[in-house]
């Protein structure tokens, strides 16, 4: 545990979890599965999702690193990648009680549209690319992928800094921000954000 604790260096709390199993892979779907769905009676995803978020995939067709593990068993190299997230940061621990897992087994999140590539493998390409109709999830994940790719957090600086100075609109930033600000802000930072556009808003 030691070990793992020197490979991860991260705050103590965090929104977002990733992990693999090759082993307890059903009961963790029952338990992802009894989430709530965020589908209408359409299948369609709502514009309100609720938390936990959570998105998993069945690998079936990498390429194993030893073939005689292949040959000797079909299912050597089956795994599942799982993705959740919460809606307020939470520790490893209390993350790996709650999904009765190791607490090694629980990566952090640092980048969210690359683990969410990698359900797929969508930027790998010397290895199979799965299909996104074969990801499980209760959230839109293509639309997620193509939502956080469009904002560039540096652009997004570059606005705030013209926001406060004056010269970019808080209509403008809002139209431009907003559901960035909503789903990758603590609540701490959306208000002290929000407070800032409202005191630039133009007023009646």
């Amino acid at each position: 545990l030691s070990k793992w604790n020197k490979l991860h260096k991260t705050p103590n709390k965090r929104r977002d979890f990733t992990f693999v199993l090759r082993k307890d892979v059903r009961r963790i779907i029952k338990l992802f599965d009894s989430f709530p769905s965020n589908k209408d009676q359409d299948g369609n995803f709502i514009d309100s999702p609720s938390y936990p978020f959570y998105a998993y995939i069945r690998h079936d067709k990498d390429r194993p690193k030893n073939l005689d593990d292949l040959k000797l068993n079909p299912e050597a190299g089956v795994h599942y990648h799982f993705f959740i997230e919460f809606s307020n940061p939470r520790s490893f621990c209390s993350v790996a009680d709650e999904l009765e897992l190791p607490v090694t087994s629980l990566e952090p999140v640092r980048d969210k549209v690359g683990i969410l590539r990698y359900l797929t493998h969508e930027n790998s390409p010397d290895k199979h690319h799965y299909s996104p109709d074969e990801v499980v999830s209760n959230f839109n994940v293509t639309k997620e992928i193509k939502e956080r790719s469009d904002v560039d957090f540096g652009t997004l600086l570059k606005d705030y800094g013209l926001l406060r100075s004056g010269f970019l609109s808080a209509t403008d930033f809002l139209l431009k921000y907003k559901i960035y600000i909503v789903r990758h802000c603590s609540f701490y930072q959306q208000i002290k954000l929000l407070g800032e556009i409202y005191d630039k808003a133009p007023k009646e």
